[in-house]
């Protein structure tokens, strides 16, 4: 029988085990034969305390060996044993279950956690590399804008496989399409003639001796138009040997022709200086040579005059002929004043005056 509770009390049977042969349980009338085996466990299931009674029956006790009693308490001990086995099973299983279920909650919780943070982490590294390609691109723009209004650009090349990297502005430059393929070759049949050589050399020597270059050369566009330009190079060197060419390329045709014009300009202006030289050599001799062709005779005239003046009794002389004297001589030393100002001009053009160091009274 099976009691719910720790009494085996009528009121809290379960389950109520069969009388065999007639014969009453525990619970018949004291006139009723007592069973032979009885046995009373309490068992906790589900968190309460069960009793179990079991008996053995009237006809089993008339057949029972009296040898076996072991046996049958060792065989209800074996199933009280399983009972209990299987009811802490159900216990211990379901405590498994929720520390199971616990620990997978605080996984999944931790897990929300590591995937929010990763999402943060992404989403502030996506901006960062957004940030930075629009910080590239501005940057990239503003180089290919300072290029375009220098006339500047870039250019790479590969010793291994002889291909050129050309610039956009490059491209513009040898007014060539872009994106067209480029080889040393052709890079260097654009320049003229006269300096693909030279261009060439300097080529060269980058690639076996790392040599750099800057150099102005003519350069015959593909539409055939004559410029000038600047092409500058060095050589990028990987474990002791040089696998890259790389430099930068400007038109200078405004300033080289600026440079032409100034050329011209400072060639003009020494001829002009030159004739200028001459003309003010030859008016210095013009003055030196009239100077003295002067002086001389009007020399003789303030000679003369004085003689005029001194010849006679001064005394009855008429009087305008001694002003007409004193006007002649006074006119003739101003004129000679002025001449000797002139030869002293000549001489200080012609780097020939002499100075003398006077001393003066306190």
């Amino acid at each position: 029988e099976v009691f719910d509770g720790p009494e085996p009390t009528p009121a809290r049977r379960l389950v109520a085990g069969p009388a065999e042969g007639g014969a009453a349980g525990p619970g018949a009338s004291s006139g009723a034969a007592r069973p032979m085996f009885e046995t009373l466990k309490r068992l906790p299931v589900g968190g309460r305390e069960w009793c179990l009674r079991l008996w053995s029956t009237p006809f089993f006790d008339a057949g029972v060996d009296r040898a076996t009693p072991a046996a049958l308490g060792l065989a209800g001990f074996l199933l009280s044993a399983l009972l209990a086995a299987l009811v802490w099973s159900l216990g211990s299983g379901r405590a498994r279950a929720v520390a199971l279920a616990e620990a997978m909650t605080a996984d999944l919780v931790a897990a929300k956690t590591r995937a929010e943070e990763m999402a943060r982490r992404l989403q502030a590294d996506i901006r960062i590399r957004q940030l930075a390609e629009e910080a590239n691109q501005s940057a990239r723009e503003m180089l290919e804008r300072t290029g375009a209004m220098a006339r500047v650009g870039g250019w790479e090349v590969d010793v291994a496989t002889d291909r050129a990297f050309w610039s956009d502005e490059v491209y513009r430059i040898h007014e060539v399409p872009l994106g067209t393929p480029i080889d040393v070759a052709r890079g260097v049949s654009y320049y003229a003639p006269e300096a693909q050589q030279k261009i060439a050399d300097a080529v060269r020597a980058g690639i076996e001796r790392g040599e750099g270059w800057d150099l102005e050369l003519p350069l015959v566009t593909a539409l055939g138009r004559r410029i000038w330009v600047r092409a500058r190079g060095e050589a990028v060197f990987l474990d002791g040997a040089v696998v890259k060419l790389r430099g930068a390329f400007q038109d200078i045709t405004e300033q080289h022709e600026v440079r032409e014009e100034l050329a011209r300009r400072v060639a003009e202006m020494e001829l002009l200086r030159d004739a200028a030289d001459a003309a003010n050599r030859a008016k210095s001799e013009f003055l030196a040579n009239m100077s003295h062709e002067i002086r001389t005779p009007l020399t003789a005239i303030l000679g003369y005059a004085d003689l005029l003046r001194e010849d006679g009794d001064s005394a009855k002389a008429p009087e305008r002929r001694l002003q007409t004297i004193d006007t002649i001589v006074q006119a003739g030393q101003h004129l000679l004043s002025m001449i000797n100002d002139i030869l002293d001009l000549s001489k200080i053009e012609a780097g020939q005056l002499s100075v003398e160091t006077v001393a003066t009274p306190q």
